[in-house]
């Protein structure tokens, strides 16, 4: 039997400031969720910090390591759009407002399907845009958090 592996085109990146930052993962209403216009390119991260340790108690009295405080990271890249009348999608210069303002809410990577999902409150940390010669302008935009991200099963009941 040949395997079966995600499509990255869709697994898209969104933004909700509507449910607030308290609000539980199984809670949270996807309908709220913002899709950011025009992207090329989009990714995930975690990383953990490592806390060095040792007591009379560690095994041989060796320095033991227990993780840290838990950072991730979502980024995308597209092109620069104009949206029309009745167009919902997060358009470059209201993910500038949303980056300029420090504004924080939930980002989500997920498929229509939520079968791979990443989840979590965090803010823009960096947004940048490029205006080449005779070239469409693009942005690329990096989103941080620290603590818990969910995965789709803390979003199914």
């Amino acid at each position: 039997m040949a395997d079966k592996f995600y499509n990255g085109k869709g697994t898209l990146l969104y933004y909700n400031n509507v449910d607030p930052i308290e609000t539980e993962l199984i809670d949270l209403d996807f309908t709220n969720f913002k899709l950011l216009a025009c992207l090329d390119d989009n990714g995930f991260s975690l990383s953990s910090a490592d806390i060095d340790t040792s007591s009379k108690c560690s095994a041989g009295n060796f320095g033991e390591n227990i993780g840290g405080l838990q950072n991730w990271s979502m980024t995308g890249s597209g092109k620069k759009i104009i949206p029309g009348v009745g167009d919902t999608r997060l358009g470059n210069n209201q993910l500038f407002k949303i980056a300029r303002d420090n504004e924080q809410g939930w980002w989500a990577l997920f498929d229509m399907a939520k079968l791979s999902t990443r989840v979590g409150v965090g803010r823009i940390s960096q947004f940048d845009e490029s205006q080449p010669n005779n070239d469409n302008e693009t942005f690329s935009v990096s989103i941080t958090g620290s603590g818990y991200i969910g995965d789709q099963d803390d979003i199914t009941p």
